[in-house]
């Protein structure tokens, strides 16, 4: 973000805005971190730069956990997974166990998702 350091926040793109996000987070060298919806609304490619960011966040002993709906993403990104459906869990565990429970196939994947 060293490039857009002089520019309105206003002008920031949504991109960038989620970016500044994360990095107002990090100013106080958290030990966890919390993201709600880093994902929403980037295209693959920024959704891509995104985790990657993420990732190098983790690498530096912080822990971090998203709130998320891009449930394809987060289960190739994440070590474990909880599903929630109307404020209940309905499942728990790495995303490859999650994405085989009936309940996350029928509320998230739908039948064709594999």
């Amino acid at each position: 973000m060293a490039d857009k350091a002089k520019s309105p926040t206003d002008l920031l793109d949504i991109y960038g805005k989620k970016r500044l996000m994360i990095a107002s987070a990090l100013a106080v060298k958290p030990k966890l971190v919390m993201l709600d919806e880093p994902l929403a609304g980037l295209n693959n490619q920024e959704v891509a730069e995104e985790l990657g960011m993420i990732t190098k966040i983790r690498e530096q002993g912080v822990t971090v956990m998203i709130i998320e709906h891009n449930i394809r993403a987060i289960f190739a990104w994440a070590d474990r997974a909880i599903v929630m459906h109307r404020g209940e869990k309905i499942a728990e565990g790495s995303p490859p166990e999650v994405s085989k429970d009936v309940q996350v196939i029928k509320v998230y994947l739908g039948e064709g998702y594999f």
